[in-house]
């Protein structure tokens, strides 16, 4: 039984953790919607926020796999012995419900970034499109004015 409580301390102290790094997140979700909302957006700081992120999401990957192993081992002994347990239960009820709200603030916040990020996107497709246009127009007209050149002398010369 012994076990079973340094396990379910274990356990708070994940979701602890958990907690923070969801936090960590949420910050670089925060950071990159700052560099969104930028006139002209940082692409090498949000390629890095992107990459300090990933690292986050690999911790709490990690945090979560080892609160499963660690619920696996003592779920049965928490259902057999409730009352035994009742306050860390709560302690960790408390920790998940804060974890769930974080979740969706993380949720909203991703949300709005793609949406910024897929207006981001379409406005240089367009930046890029105008761009080819113009200078496909430009090589058209040249070619034309150079074309031009050759058939004006062309008939100068077969006039003489």
């Amino acid at each position: 039984m012994d076990n079973n409580s340094t396990y379910i301390q274990v356990m708070i102290q994940s979701l602890n953790r958990k907690k923070e790094v969801l936090e960590k997140i949420i910050e670089c979700t925060q950071d990159q919607e700052l560099v969104l909302r930028e006139e002209e957006v940082d692409l090498d700081r949000f390629g890095d926020l992107i990459d300090e992120k990933q690292k986050w999401i690999e911790q709490l990957n990690l945090l979560d796999t080892g609160f499963e192993k660690l619920f696996e081992r003592v779920k049965e002994e928490i259902q057999i012995h409730r009352d035994q347990y009742q306050v860390e239960i709560k302690q960790m009820q408390g920790l998940i419900k804060e974890l769930t709200d974080l979740g969706v603030v993380l949720q909203t916040s991703e949300l709005r970034n793609k949406a910024r990020f897929e207006q981001y996107s379409a406005n240089k497709k367009k930046e890029i499109r105008a761009f080819k246009m113009n200078n496909a127009g430009a090589s058209r007209y040249y070619q034309n004015m150079a074309n031009q050149h050759q058939g004006q002398s062309y008939f100068l010369d077969k006039k003489k």
